[in-house]
């Protein structure tokens, strides 16, 4: 780890928050022991709305009719809860249940918890726009991840750790044409890949071959202990 923490700062050059980027850079390194050409999946989970806040939406929006005087009361009542319990989820729901939609989506990429938002004017001004480019909410989410994540985070994550070990990486659902075609389907066919498990069911994939989506995050806890 110590080793990699050095490759790192050459590979990366400036400050990169992003943990899972050790990680990529372990993957590289082992995989350019055998290859020189990868298939990656970037670009899917925007596409076809693979991220659990997609999820989170569907919520939002199930209770988004309810007055927001009573949301907020009931936000109060869970968040005492929350506190007593020390359950996370709780205190993600409460949040939830608070503000407007332009809210939940800042809470998606600032953190439910607000910390970093005493100055979020820098969101409203270079993000905010992302949310006039379509009508659906799920769309709206999903540009602001490609802006946010995809294109900020994931891509120079990628680009850099694999070029690092002389890996190439290619990413076809990043493909503009599949993108631009994508944004005219419905959002139940592209929910949760609910289109490309179908297709891969179609050609032989069994149903237990869908897993559970997870994060490919670091042991950062047990890491700094």
């Amino acid at each position: 780890l110590i080793a990699e923490l050095k490759k790192h700062v050459l590979v990366f050059d400036e400050p990169f928050s992003d943990s899972t980027s050790i990680g990529t850079l372990l993957v590289n390194k082992n995989a350019s022991k055998k290859i020189t050409v990868a298939l990656s999946g970037d670009g899917g989970d925007e596409s076809f709305f693979g991220y659990n806040h997609f999820v989170w939406l569907k919520y939002y929006l199930s209770i988004e009719f309810i007055p927001v005087k009573v949301r907020v009361f009931l936000s109060k009542i869970l968040l005492e809860f929350s506190k007593f319990t020390g359950k996370q989820k709780l205190f993600n729901i409460a949040k939830l249940l608070q503000g407007s939609r332009i809210d939940f989506m800042k809470n998606v990429f600032l953190g439910f918890n607000r910390l970093s938002l005493k100055n979020d004017s820098w969101f409203d001004k270079h993000f905010l726009k992302y949310l006039s480019y379509s009508s659906s909410p799920y769309q709206q989410l999903s540009d602001l991840t490609t802006k946010l994540w995809l294109e900020g985070d994931s891509n120079v994550k990628v680009d850099r750790a694999s070029m690092a070990y002389s890996v190439e990486v290619r990413s076809p659902f990043l493909d503009y044409k599949l993108i631009e075609k994508m944004r005219g389907k419905n959002v139940n066919s592209r929910f949760r890949k609910n289109i490309l498990k179908k297709i891969l069911t179609d050609i032989g994939f069994e149903k237990d071959f869908f897993d559970k989506k997870k994060g490919f995050t670091m042991p950062i806890e047990e890491w700094t202990k």
